[in-house]
């Protein structure tokens, strides 16, 4: 993994990436060269690589300024569409509910695609990435949503009659360059929004001051080997808002809350339409003022500014792979309280420091699990189909409740070797795991000696799938002997070998950096005996977060 970009300066937003392990442009089939003027500085430039559908055109300047972000505010649409009926924002963009009702808890980005009235492309699709959503509380803006890849699904003309499904694999395909592409449907629109489509413990809605949702689009071919009609191309793009109930958020599936249409949600409002062309274009929406517009383009100290996240090649991607036992997974809520993991926490963490790169948390599974098993039981293979208590994170990993550190080591390669063969390569770029105290749980004579060997081996697993890969290795949190009682007298003893025996096979190529969970974790943080409580994730999550950063991990 190679990401280098450059920190914008007063008046320029320059930014630069060296694209390595985490992705190039050289498949898209597109050609682009890109000139953007704006209140924070005009960017051009291009570099040229060649892929199977010919060359690729890539500039290096901002996609967005706020110039862009001002006039998307009430500008008119761009075009029109028989799809786009009267309503609030028929003809140009507006806000109608910028305050958020009473009932509202949480906030979501969403944005649609319409076929304009004089397209006449049929093999062109419609390629959509980076969506964000930023709120601006106490007098300063905040990310509070980022998702690469967008879900969606098709509507008729206002919303009338049942959506219909569009996932990756189906109509959603995956591109190289971030995100993905839909090929439009006669007579529909379609609906897309951030793969957990809304945030609600990193807003206040009572407090929102302002908002601002961001996406990038542009126009790539369907068939490569087919006619480039993209000049004859006509579609339309914007970005949106909705507040949504906790009872809303909380009817979501294994992969996150959905942003699907429902009269239950209610409209923050929508952005300006615009024609996608060739070149990567921002779509935006936002309630904020003139000033508060401004200071999406001014950067904090030691940072970015939001704006900047939003680059014509911005498409590398930190992808991180929780692997563990139910720790790692989350509680599944026949086992007692649901807890919804660490990883939520961690999530949550990344999405409020814009000056972040942008990650992706990958695996083969999703949810939790829907029933409590026995330690060490041969569950890797269990369903994981379990929602989430706030399914507001992007869920994917490779937790498995109950098992044992040998079990979760079987599964690993088939998985590793799944997401290898994704679409887009979804290979992790870090590995943090949790696991072993099913081990220590289940064999009180030689659980530490076996969990040792087994994570040694699954170091090698994953080194296999990438030569390069980080592992953050955590000394595992104190478990109580007896329920009620007092902490496990193995644990330290585990906890010492993971240093003595682990910590040294770190490399030059691939560091292992081992990180103490277990210092500072009290036994009051645990929901039982075995598994931590609100508060108990909260502080695991604080130190994975610490960890990424101080070892340069989502270094910028």
């Amino acid at each position: 993994m190679k990401i280098s970009r450059a920190v914008p300066t007063a008046g320029l937003l320059a930014v630069s990436l060296v694209l390595g392990a985490c992705g190039s442009d050289s498949n898209d089939n597109n050609t682009a060269s890109t000139t953007n003027a704006g209140a924070i500085g005009t960017t051009t430039g291009t570099t040229g690589t060649t892929g199977a559908a010919g060359t690729t055109t890539t500039a290096t300047g901002a996609v967005n300024s706020v110039a862009a972000i001002k006039a998307a505010r009430t500008g008119a649409h761009e075009s029109t569409s028989a799809e786009l009926t009267a309503g609030y924002f028929a003809t140009a963009a507006a806000a109608q509910n910028a305050t958020a009702p009473a009932t509202a808890t949480a906030l979501g980005a969403y944005g649609q695609v319409f076929t304009a009235a004089d397209n006449t492309a049929t093999n062109t699709r419609v390629q959509l990435r980076n969506l964000e959503t930023y709120v601006r509380s106490g007098g300063k803006w905040s990310r509070v949503q980022y998702s690469n890849q967008v879900r969606g699904a098709f509507y008729n003309a206002a919303y009338n009659g049942d959506a219909q499904a569009c996932e990756l694999g189906t109509c959603l395909r995956a591109e190289s360059s971030g995100g993905v592409s839909v090929k439009m449907t006669a007579g529909k629109l379609f609906r897309f929004w951030p793969e957990a489509a809304f945030t609600q413990s990193l807003v206040k809605p009572a407090q929102v001051e302002a908002i601002f949702t961001t996406a990038q689009t542009r126009l790539v071919q369907d068939t490569a080997g087919g006619a480039d009609d993209r000049a004859n191309a006509k579609y339309l793009v914007n970005t949106a808002a909705a507040w949504a109930t906790d009872a809303w958020v909380q009817s979501g599936t294994a992969n996150g809350s959905t942003g699907a249409y429902s009269a239950a949600l209610t409209d923050v409002g929508n952005g300006q339409l615009r024609l996608a062309t060739n070149d990567w274009k921002a779509v935006n929406f936002t309630t904020a003022t003139d000033t508060q517009v401004d200071e999406l383009g001014v950067a904090p100290a030691g940072g970015r500014a939001p704006i900047a996240n939003s680059a014509d090649n911005d498409d590398d991607v930190v992808r991180i792979m929780y692997i563990g036992d139910s720790i790692t997974q989350g509680s599944a809520p026949q086992a007692g309280t649901a807890q919804d993991s660490f990883r939520r926490n961690l999530w949550n963490g990344l999405m409020t420091d814009a000056s972040l790169p942008q990650v992706d948390f990958v695996g083969t599974r999703l949810g939790t699990s829907t029933a409590d098993v026995n330690s060490c039981a041969n569950n890797t293979t269990a369903v994981d189909t379990g929602v989430y208590k706030l399914p507001e994170f992007d869920t994917a990993h490779q937790g498995y409740w109950g098992a044992c550190v040998d079990q979760v080591n079987t599964a690993l390669p088939q998985a590793l070797s799944t997401l290898k063969a994704a679409v887009r390569d979804q290979e992790p770029d870090v590995a943090v795991i949790h696991i072993g105290t099913n081990n220590l749980h289940n064999d009180a004579a030689n659980g530490v000696a076996n969990a040792v060997t087994q994570l040694r081996a699954m170091i090698e697993t994953l080194r296999a799938a990438d030569d390069d890969i980080t592992i953050l290795v955590a000394q595992v949190i104190p478990y109580l002997n007896t329920e009620g009682g007092t902490e496990e007298a193995s644990v330290a003893a585990y906890n010492a070998q993971i240093v003595s025996q682990i910590a040294p096979l770190s490399t030059a190529k691939s560091k292992v950096v081992v990180v103490d969970q277990h210092a500072g974790f009290a036994t009051t943080m645990l929901r039982d005996r075995f598994h931590p409580n609100d508060q108990g994730e909260a502080v695991i999550a604080d130190k994975w977060l610490a960890a990424l950063k101080s070892n340069n991990l989502l270094k910028d």
